[in-house]
């Protein structure tokens, strides 16, 4: 007998053994987390049909004003008036991230227009619902005052993007807390956005001026970036 086939023959009689044994063991690898990316702006992203993007001014010297209708917003503070200029801004997610998705990394995008004077700015985690067409400096919707009494947006001081300092036109992005995003992954009525504010809202004339998730031009508007893993 030719050795070749000896040899196969043990090999053949030693892997009969170790099965039978329990000796050799079949797994089959974890499967690799996928990474994903999703991109929500009114009528571009993630289709043109998109409309889930909410934003609107509120502010403190015209206290009852709506200006969900406007094309760009005002941000920032404006000495003359002792006026503060905030913006609330709100993407829906649901059904187009999925619930069980890990949020990695969350941006978001505006663009500004023109600019007086320099300050620093941030995005806060918004702790109170508003409703786009009814909220003021003084309600959040319709009928019902924000929880703070002198009004100005409910928002938790602790939960924060990174802060950006905003001193001509130009695209920016906030990087934003991605703790407070996979809430709003995974619980979407937790989800009731952002409120962009200055850091200095006593002195000197320091605004910018956005473009809205109605402006004209539709790359203009504002975009949230949301990077995900699913296993």
């Amino acid at each position: 007998m030719k050795k070749s086939k000896i040899r196969f023959m043990v090999f053949c009689l030693l892997m009969t053994i170790l099965i039978i044994t329990g000796g050799c063991h079949f797994t089959k690898s974890p499967t690799a987390a996928v990474n994903y990316m999703e991109k929500f702006q009114n009528g571009v992203y993630p289709s043109v049909g998109y409309a889930g993007s909410d934003d609107t001014d509120i502010d403190s010297y015209y206290t009852t004003d709506n200006y969900s209708g406007d094309s760009v917003y005002w941000v920032g503070y404006y000495s003359p008036n002792l006026q503060k200029e905030r913006c609330l801004i709100k993407f829906d997610m649901t059904s187009l991230v999925p619930t069980t998705a890990v949020v990695t990394g969350a941006y978001l995008t505006i663009n500004v227009s023109s600019c007086r004077g320099s300050n620093i700015y941030t995005a806060y985690a918004l702790s109170s619902p508003f409703d786009v067409s009814t909220a003021t400096w003084l309600l959040r919707n319709s009928i019902h005052s924000w929880n703070d009494v002198a009004g100005g947006g409910d928002y938790n001081p602790t939960i924060y993007s990174d802060n950006i300092t905003i001193d001509s036109a130009g695209t920016f992005v906030f990087t934003l807390n991605t703790s407070t995003v996979q809430d709003w992954v995974t619980y979407p009525s937790d989800n009731f956005g952002v409120i962009i504010k200055a850091y200095n809202e006593s002195t000197g004339d320091n605004e910018f001026e956005m473009a809205s998730g109605i402006n004209s031009s539709a790359a203009l508007r504002p975009v949230l970036k949301v990077y995900y893993t699913l296993q």
